[in-house]
């Protein structure tokens, strides 16, 4: 049985660096959260996945390097028994245009009146629904563009054939897990510029 303390020493081990920054906030909200994704893919899909151990280096403002391990339960912290077998590298600002959706000139008409920016996206959310907005938007960046553009660098092991499960793993955590966990504060954000 884990006692607290060694819950706690978990939680701190796989976090190298960069606890208190948006990326280890980010990477800690899709853990809590993706058992709904997990259920979406069949068991032989997830099953090409277990395995993989990384070393995830996010430079720049906010990042941090995070040691990751693709197991039966998702994405989770690497236990300190299991090799690391790559790592993945990329610039914070790369990871911010992955997860961030681009509403700088998203405009959103209703009542006769004219909703630009983080407002626009909160009215939409409101009038119809998280649920038909959130298919709608995209991210600044795609991660097939960031890949090919060598944005995300990985390391170790077999790189290329690595490369592609990260590639499919990053996919469905990014697009199912972290971009609407991204939304969802910029809608609260939205919704406190309306009100001022």
């Amino acid at each position: 049985m884990m006692t607290q303390e060694t819950q706690g020493n978990q939680e701190i081990q796989w976090i190298l660096a960069g606890g208190d920054g948006w990326v280890a906030s980010l990477l800690r909200g899709c853990m809590a959260s993706q058992n709904k994704l997990l259920d979406k893919f069949p068991e032989t899909e997830r099953q090409k996945g277990y395995g993989f151990a990384c070393q995830l280096v996010i430079s720049g403002e906010g990042g941090g390097v995070f040691d990751l391990w693709f197991c039966e339960n998702g994405l989770q912290p690497k236990p300190p028994s299991v090799p690391l077998r790559n790592t993945v590298t990329l610039p914070s600002e790369t990871l911010f245009d992955l997860v961030t959706p681009d509403v700088s000139s998203l405009v959103y008409r209703c009542d006769n009146e004219e909703h630009r920016g983080l407002a626009a996206l909160a009215k939409m959310t409101e009038v119809d629904g998280e649920d038909k907005v959130l298919p709608r938007l995209r991210p600044r960046l795609s991660l097939r563009k960031a890949v090919a553009n060598q944005l995300i660098e990985f390391g170790g092991g077999k790189p290329d054939i690595d490369s592609e499960m990260w590639s499919s793993i990053f996919d469905k955590v990014i697009y199912e897990l972290a971009f609407p966990i991204v939304i969802k504060g910029l809608i609260k954000q939205g919704k406190k510029q309306r009100r001022k």
